[in-house]
């Protein structure tokens, strides 16, 4: 059949189903891309977080020793959420892209 064209509609069958593999290829090799940079992201994430906790935390583990002003702490939280929301932003900026 081959000869006269008789199954040409199933390998235009074929066709379409290597190119739509091909594109899951892509779709592969893009999803992971992206679930690797968000792991990255949410791993900075979790250590500003424990950073931050810690900052929260050192006030009460402290004040026995040395007296820090209530300014400084405020100021450091504020940098520590600064943070937090800047990679909130590029995380959202990235899953836009």
């Amino acid at each position: 059949m081959t000869y006269l064209g008789g199954n040409r509609k199933r390998l235009a069958q074929f066709d379409a189903h290597i190119r739509l593999l091909s594109n899951i290829a892509v779709y592969r090799t893009r999803a992971i891309a992206h679930v690797s940079a968000t792991l990255i992201q949410l791993q900075q994430m979790s250590a500003d977080l424990e950073e931050l906790r810690e900052r929260v935390a050192a006030p009460s583990l402290l004040s026995e020793v040395q007296v820090i002003p209530l300014e400084q702490h405020i100021d450091s939280i504020s940098r520590g959420i600064e943070r937090l929301s800047t990679g909130r932003t590029l995380s959202k900026d990235r899953e836009k892209e």
